[in-house]
């Protein structure tokens, strides 16, 4: 009844999740047992339907930890999501990767940096992003925000203590306007 009361088109359905489009642009809903539910309540609700709207932490946690790590699903959006993360909202990030071990965190981040260029390319198009700098180097730049501190030093895999700390543009760095 909701997805034909709105013309929704395009509908596509796996385990744990249904998206589509309407009038409006892009939808997507996950039917998955919140991986932060102790943590964090819902940050908002939809105006039309009332439909609960899951805070960023539980957005990015479901992609880190059951897309990329659980399906070895790779999209160039959800490396986008984590970079605007690092940048604009690090504490939902951090919260976010507080549900990947140690090891889970640096095989993702293994695996993302391994696609270089291509990871700007995977699933659908990236469109009006408001970084269009970030695309270049995508997915470098999510591998430092996801990999692990390294044993004792505090310091990600490539030695440096936040992304950006060398100059370089990145989403921790780059002016937010």
């Amino acid at each position: 009844m909701l997805l034909t009361s709105v013309s929704v088109t395009n509908i596509r359905h796996g385990r744990g999740w249904l998206n589509g489009m309407c009038a409006d642009g892009e939808f997507s809903m996950s039917t998955t047992t919140p991986l932060l539910l102790a943590l964090t309540e819902l940050a908002d609700r939809e105006t039309c339907f009332g439909l609960g709207l899951e805070p960023t932490a539980e957005i990015l946690a479901g992609k880190l930890k059951l897309r990329m790590n659980g399906n070895g699903e790779f999209v160039s959006r959800d490396s986008y999501d984590i970079c605007t993360a690092g940048g604009r909202d690090r504490d939902e990030l951090d919260l976010a990767l507080s549900v990947m071990s140690v090891e889970e965190r640096a095989e993702v981040a293994d695996e993302i940096a391994s696609l270089g260029p291509q990871a700007a390319r995977l699933g659908r198009p990236l469109t009006g992003v408001h970084r269009p700098s970030w695309l270049s180097d995508l997915g470098e730049q999510a591998a430092q925000l996801i990999a692990p501190p390294r044993p004792g030093t505090g310091h990600r895999r490539d030695g440096r203590s936040m992304p950006g700390d060398d100059g370089r543009r990145t989403p921790s760095t780059e002016d937010p306007s």
